[in-house]
């Protein structure tokens, strides 16, 4: 473990390895992991990490990634946040699923670039209508067909497909209700799972904007479950900097 001078800045950055844990979430992290393995469902279905702005996200989903079971589990990285508007996010969150399972699959990777390529001329205006209706997806006989033939090619794929995105909190409110509907409706496939990190309030923000009919309950309607981290406190960090001490003398 790299050891940090008491003198230098403290670097806001993400864990990436098992021991780097200095939260002690390492057994949340493998509860839940092995919660979403052993959930079967023929339909898609979206998990939750939710905390304030610096409460680890990120380091908890490079935790949970980490209990998944690379043999059976296709794991798909998606960060909206390096795209600059909500049909970009279409676009990258479709290049990114392509890339991936073009690798068991090449008819699949096609039907999803297809897919995608018919998805792109929907304008902003009908993401914020379709956010006010109830987020029902406003599609045409044909958007249905092609999602109906993705579906059948993912059946014949033996594994379990889990998308992870992170960085909601970072995007501006359209960009919000783009990537919800993404998970929502115009991705959420059989056999995908999403793990879905953000701010609730945040994201909660976003939706009233668009939607202030019960949109405190809105989220109940997207997540199966939702598990909130509690906040780092300077007691935490000041275990964490011991630890590393304590390690680097030993």
């Amino acid at each position: 473990m790299l050891f940090r001078s008491p003198l230098a800045f403290v670097v806001d950055e993400p864990i990436t390895e098992l021991g780097d844990d200095g939260l002690g979430r390492i057994a949340l992290a493998k509860h839940l992991a092995h919660r979403i393995e052993n959930t079967r469902s023929k339909k898609s279905i979206a998990i939750g990490i939710t905390g304030i702005w610096g409460s680890g996200k990120t380091s908890f989903l490079n935790l949970l990634k980490e209990h998944f079971d690379k043999n059976q589990t296709i794991i798909i990285d998606f960060n909206p946040w390096i795209n600059l508007s909500p049909i970009s996010i279409v676009k990258g969150f479709f290049e990114s699923l392509s890339s991936k399972l073009g690798k068991y699959s090449s008819q699949l990777s096609q039907q999803l670039d297809e897919y995608s390529e018919h998805l792109l001329p929907v304008q902003t205006s009908t993401v914020i209508r379709s956010i006010k209706s109830g987020i029902r997806f406003l599609g045409t006989d044909d958007t249905g067909d092609r999602f109906d033939q993705i579906n059948r090619i993912l059946e014949r794929l033996d594994k379990q497909i889990i998308v992870v995105v992170d960085d909601i909190d970072r995007l501006d409110k359209k960009e919000v209700i783009e990537t919800i509907r993404l998970i929502r409706n115009t991705a959420n496939f059989d056999k995908i799972k999403f793990v879905v990190a953000f701010d609730r309030d945040y994201v909660l923000k976003a939706i009233k904007d668009l939607n202030p009919h019960n949109y405190d309950e809105y989220l109940e309607k997207i997540f199966l479950q939702i598990t909130e981290l509690p906040p780092i406190d300077s007691r935490s960090e000041e275990r964490r900097v011991g630890k590393e001490c304590r390690s680097r003398r030993s």
